[in-house]
């Protein structure tokens, strides 16, 4: 039954870096049917995370603390960036891109702790703090650059 599970959901994921690194690369994440797609895949690919999740957690007891975390950071992060961001950004030491490795790295080594995956909260991250992206251009190029040049390779070679 479980390996059922987990091939049906295998298959019924996309590759939501693939499918933005395109769109992105021929400007289809400006149209409608590129915001389409892209959120499509966002749904199909949180769908999955929580199946997944579902099939595979056995929390310990460290799963409330994870949890409580996770919430607290959706929340409290896109209030806290603008400031942050406004007083310390655009320095070389690039304070923005070490606030936001350090989240994933807490909600990482607590994902672990709970015998979870801090991919779901870092999607609903990702979510939240797509506006203020949407608006600072210059640190999202950043920000992807080290996304598509360490963090999806590593994660690749993880999986």
């Amino acid at each position: 039954m479980k390996a059922s599970l987990i091939a049906g959901t295998a298959l019924s994921t996309t590759s939501l870096a693939v499918v933005y690194a395109v769109l992105v690369e021929t400007g289809l994440n400006r149209t409608r049917v590129g915001k389409l797609v892209m959120s499509a895949c966002f749904v199909t690919d949180m769908c999955t995370v929580i199946a997944l999740s579902a099939i595979f957690i056995t929390p310990t007891i460290w799963f409330p603390v994870f949890i409580v975390v996770s919430v607290a950071l959706i929340v409290v992060l896109p209030k806290l960036s603008p400031w942050f961001f406004g007083r310390y950004g655009d320095r070389v030491i690039e304070p923005e891109i070490k606030l936001i490795l350090l989240v994933l790295f807490v909600l990482m080594v607590l994902g672990e702790q709970a015998n979870s995956q801090a991919v779901l909260p870092a999607f609903v991250l990702g979510l939240v703090m797509s506006r203020h992206y949407q608006r600072h251009r210059q640190e999202q190029q950043r920000l992807r650059v080290v996304a598509f040049s360490f963090l999806t390779p590593a994660l690749s070679f993880r999986c």
